[in-house]
């Protein structure tokens, strides 16, 4: 966040990340994604190191559309878990 020298963008991507954190917070499965979280976000840092802005939006939009399908999954999961028993 600090490579983007904008506090208006780190406010933001801050303000996400603490709502991803409590979406995930009742979910306790993992997925393979959550394994290869890490390298999107480097690849993302490197983009933006690099300033190459149009490699780190879609690189953003991608994770972006990983992480809510598997939110998505999981609690739907979660659901039918408690639903079940």
């Amino acid at each position: 966040m600090e490579a983007t020298h904008s506090p208006r963008v780190a406010e933001q991507v801050w303000l996400v990340q603490q709502q991803v954190i409590v979406l995930r917070s009742g979910l306790t499965s993992r997925t393979a994604h959550t394994e290869t979280s890490p390298a999107d976000h480097e690849a993302m840092t490197e983009a933006v190191a690099d300033g190459d802005p149009d490699l780190a939006a879609s690189l953003m939009e991608a994770h972006l559309a990983t992480v809510e399908i598997q939110l998505l999954q999981n609690m739907h999961a979660a659901q039918s878990k408690d639903v079940r028993g």
